[in-house]
């Protein structure tokens, strides 16, 4: 009897391990000569049919309602997944569903006779090219300073690549920080402080964790996009 029968509280013959294909024990059973394999064996179907049927051990039941006597954390109705991000001093968010790669930094090629601000060059992810832009030329955002020496050995900057049907862009943030169930209802005007181009293309503000974050319109940077990347 297996060492698996004998916790399971049933009693087989576990054939196949010992003469059977999955064996080495001489003679081999002399089954397999009509059988091939013991997986067309009746006695192979017929333990596999009694370890199906056999009782519960007795911790089962509990531990399974335990599980269930959980809380459920459900996402309310409306609401919609983002996620938070840093440009420079800013603090930013966008629809998760719009990121389809968050990595490390990749070098970017640039592109030669392009002298568009926004158009930073190509990045090659995975294989494939993509179109690297400045997302803080296009929202009118300076350069933040430079980090203190505490703060950069915590912080990652990284690359956002962002795709919105054929549309496909990468673009470096100073990092990446979590993502946040939005509810549209929470949106808050953006402040006259907000630059033009930032605040054109943001839908509103929100409060998280003792931040301003700026929630960008994913379908108004797309098209911002398209017209300025040239």
């Amino acid at each position: 009897m297996s060492e698996s029968a004998q916790h399971m509280d049933i009693q087989l013959d576990d054939c196949w391990n010992r003469i059977g294909v999955w064996g080495s024990q001489q003679p081999r059973c002399e089954k397999l000569a009509t059988h091939v394999h013991c997986r067309n064996c009746e006695v192979y179907s017929d333990a596999g049919r009694r370890i199906l049927e056999r009782r519960l051990p007795e911790e089962y039941e509990s531990s399974w309602a335990t599980i269930y006597a959980k809380q459920k954390v459900h996402a309310l109705v409306g609401t919609e997944s983002n996620t938070i991000f840093r440009l420079g001093s800013e603090w930013m968010a966008m629809p998760t569903n719009m990121i389809s790669e968050i990595t490390e930094i990749q070098p970017i090629h640039s592109i030669p006779h392009r002298q568009n601000p926004i158009l930073r060059g190509l990045v090659n992810l995975r294989g494939q090219l993509r179109i690297c832009i400045s997302l803080g030329h296009l929202l009118g955002i300076e350069k933040t300073e430079q980090v203190s020496q505490t703060e950069s050995a915590r912080v990652y900057n990284r690359m956002l690549n962002i795709r919105n049907g054929a549309d496909e862009y990468v673009f470096v943030v100073t990092e990446v920080k979590d993502t946040y169930r939005l509810d549209p209802a929470s949106l808050v005007s953006a402040p006259a402080t907000i630059s033009k181009a930032s605040g054109s293309l943001t839908r509103g503000m929100i409060k998280w964790n003792g931040l301003d974050v700026a929630c960008l319109d994913s379908e108004l940077l797309f098209y911002s996009l398209a017209n300025n990347v040239s």
